[in-house]
């Protein structure tokens, strides 16, 4: 990952074991095994593009630039969940605009796509110069649990309305609590959202309309990014297959919060780009119950010689099927 914290950690530690290292020696070892499991990354990539339901976020990352003299670049890796099949890709890119995340990444992807409010997220609600959906085979949903944080960043503002709002979404997840505790086929799903939480976000869309408050105080602004994406934060009631929330592809990028605090940035944009490879591939090993020493232990060894056409048979989601 050409990291300098973690690399001359690492490199410390292998020499109390008595094997001095170079932290190049180190270094090259990382590119190499990236390098290898390259085909299985593209592999993964293919999968999520596959799947008819996928959530998306970014996280940033400091990265050296050669051409910013003392400073570093922020770039970002744009994280993309397939939850039915436990499955993360993490995607480098240099900026944060949709050209450079999901436009570029999903750009022919057909399925469920559910985000946050972040605006580039919009591009798939767009009409073209016709009237007619740009992406008519993308269906786009959003995250309760985001719109829930505004309400609770309005306390210090409107203390008893944000405490109602975070009530009556209390009530919502409520509902989602007892569908994991019992059947959670996505057709029970479906019936009991229609039936239970219906009810609950009509009345609370009402309540919401009638106490908008000031547009520009916290609770102003909690109101108005819930009620300018109702429609998105609603459509989970209609397919049983989705969440209501985005809390799985969250989770999916905390490894890379956790790496932050051992390291300050990556040392290239190549460098980033391969933790990416990596970070992927032990991300879906953690979704889907792996040990990721012995999955790359074992992967390492055999994708030289492993047949390029079947390479998808070593993903860590298939991999207790596949070793011989």
């Amino acid at each position: 990952m050409s990291t300098t914290y973690r690399s001359t950690a690492r490199v410390e530690r292998f020499r109390r074991e008595g094997y001095p290292l170079a932290t190049s020696t180190l270094g090259g070892w990382i590119k190499a095994s990236a390098d290898l499991v390259e085909p299985l990354y593209r592999a993964l990539c293919e999968e999520v593009l596959a799947s008819d339901y996928v959530q998306a976020d970014e996280t940033p990352i400091r990265v050296l630039d050669r051409n910013k003299k003392g400073k570093t670049h922020k770039g970002f890796y744009w994280v993309y969940h397939a939850p039915r099949d436990g499955l993360v890709v993490m995607d480098y890119q240099r900026g944060r605009s949709s050209r450079d995340g999901p436009t570029q990444f999903l750009v022919d992807y057909k399925g469920s796509l559910q985000s946050d409010g972040y605006q580039v997220y919009d591009e798939y609600d767009k009409k073209d110069e016709h009237g007619d959906d740009k992406y008519e085979n993308v269906t786009t949903y959003n995250c309760l649990a985001h719109a829930r944080r505004h309400f609770f960043d309005a306390k210090g503002n409107a203390p008893e309305l944000a405490e109602h709002a975070i009530s009556e979404i209390r009530k919502l997840y409520a509902i989602e609590r007892d569908l994991r505790e019992g059947d959670s086929s996505p057709q029970n799903r479906r019936r009991v959202r229609l039936e239970k939480a219906v009810p609950i976000l009509e009345r609370f869309k009402e309540w919401l309309e009638a106490n908008r408050g000031l547009p520009k105080s916290p609770w102003g602004k909690a109101v108005y990014y819930s009620l300018v994406r109702w429609e998105k934060l609603c459509r989970y009631t209609e397919d049983g297959r989705i969440e209501i929330d985005t809390n799985l592809v969250e989770n999916a990028i905390r490894p890379i919060a956790v790496g932050r605090k051992n390291y300050l940035f990556a040392g290239s944009h190549d460098a980033a780009q391969r933790a990416a490879v990596i970070y992927s591939l032990l991300a879906t090993c953690k979704k889907n119950d792996v040990n990721p020493q012995l999955w790359l232990t074992d992967v390492l060894s055999r994708i030289p010689t492993h047949p390029a056409k079947r390479v998808h048979e070593l993903l860590p989601h298939r991999w207790e099927n596949s070793k011989v």
